[in-house]
């Protein structure tokens, strides 16, 4: 029997933690940062942690500062669960876990074979939402197996985390019981995206990126795929910039999009008002963000891709900035309508270019949006709080862990 015993109790303290994630540093992305954050928090509350995530180009320079075991497979990461199986056995032996937690569902059958194996302890699972409709490369003949494989795999886990309530709504469709579901919101960390109040390093910053000091600066940082919604904005920039050519727009990331994106910049117009920067390091992104006026993403839903909740704007917000952001999944749960920000309805250009007038033309009011995230982030969506409740439902719902 493996994990979970039931002899006696166990403090969190002295519990070990199975940690199963198929996006993991050096990929960038929103899970990748949910992964890490919470790794960095949990390392300091149990005994042992051990994360399994797929092998990739330059891991092993980013596994050796990592102050916690990390075990790559080899593989692509959709494939992570089921190439895992072979190594539950061997993982089950050495990490001896009390908790498995999984990032996503898509690696639930290596719990399935932990509990063919005897294992007694606790199975985690998050939800963040595209991984819950997508069915990749799944042939027509073979979707009634593979949907009833899902549904066999939404009924493991003893502890749901959907990250808004729409992935939450997601999980009721699915059947999966209210109590065992705790929405558990993404956080960002804002010791590092904080506000610079240095206007040197600020202006430094523009001519960097080529803007001036009389620029308006809109700023999106993203996997650049149709789902986000870049081309909403451009659309938009096109109808506002006759009346504010001091309008640019500076898109951090890299993508399938990006070539007809740049295609669609030249077409409106806008060739020397959108800027693609490309990956920008981690580190230099809250001194991009200070530099900048305003941050814009207006995801649209094209399942099974949509926005979950989306971590950037709570990034962008520490940092100071007001943030727009549509009202695709859980859009709505990051930006707090009117208070952080303001929502729009998706793949809407003349609703967003009106947000957008709105503020440039009332700064007073952008500038307190800004200030309204930034706390909010501090007081309660950051990764420190994420951790602590996440652990507290830990403690909670199993009597071998106080």
């Amino acid at each position: 029997m493996h994990g979970g015993k039931t002899k006696g109790r166990k403090r969190l303290s002295e519990s070990r933690l199975l940690f199963i994630t198929q996006d993991f540093p050096p990929q960038f992305g929103g899970i990748n940062s949910y992964s890490t954050e919470l790794c960095l928090r949990f390392v300091k509350q149990f005994d042992k942690l051990t994360v399994v995530t797929p092998h990739q180009k330059g891991c092993e320079r980013v596994d050796d500062a990592l102050p916690y075991e990390v075990v790559r497979i080899k593989c692509q990461s959709a494939w992570l669960g089921w190439k895992m199986k072979r190594d539950v056995a061997w993982l089950l032996e050495t990490v001896n876990p009390d908790i498995i937690f999984h990032t996503q569902w898509t690696t639930l059958a290596a719990s399935k074979k932990a509990r063919k194996l005897g294992y007694m302890g606790r199975i985690v699972c998050a939800a963040h939402a595209r991984e819950l409709f997508r069915e990749p490369g799944v042939p027509q003949p073979l979707l009634g197996w593979f949907r009833r494989v899902r549904a066999e795999y939404l009924r493991l886990p003893d502890l749901w985390l959907p990250v808004s309530r729409y992935t939450d709504g997601i999980l009721d469709q699915y059947r999966v019981p209210a109590e065992l579901r705790q929405i558990m919101p993404n956080g960002a960390d804002p010791s590092h995206f904080r506000p610079s109040e240095d206007a040197e390093n600020r202006m430094q910053t523009r001519i960097r990126y080529g803007l001036s000091h009389n620029d308006f600066v809109l700023i999106t940082t993203t996997r650049i795929v149709p789902r986000k919604g870049i081309d909403t904005t451009i659309d938009a920039l096109k109808q506002l910039y006759p009346k504010y050519p001091q309008l640019r727009y500076v898109v951090v990331g890299k993508g399938e999009s990006r070539e007809e994106l740049e295609r669609h910049s030249r077409d409106a117009g806008l060739g020397d008002v959108v800027q693609f920067a490309g990956t920008v390091p981690f580190d230099e992104l809250p001194e991009l963000y200070s530099a900048c006026d305003l941050f814009v993403m207006v995801p649209k839903t094209i399942l099974p891709d949509v926005e979950g909740f989306g971590i950037v704007y709570l990034e962008a917000g520490a940092c100071g900035l007001a943030v727009i952001g549509s009202n695709s999944g859980g859009v709505p749960d990051a930006v707090e309508d009117g208070h952080t920000g303001l929502i729009v309805p998706e793949q809407d250009p003349a609703a967003l270019a009106a947000a957008i007038e709105r503020m440039i033309t009332a700064p007073e009011t952008r500038i307190a949006l800004g200030k309204n995230g930034r706390r909010r982030v501090t007081e309660k969506l950051n990764w420190d709080t994420t951790a602590f409740q996440i652990l507290e439902l830990l403690k909670q719902a199993d009597e071998t862990i106080f």
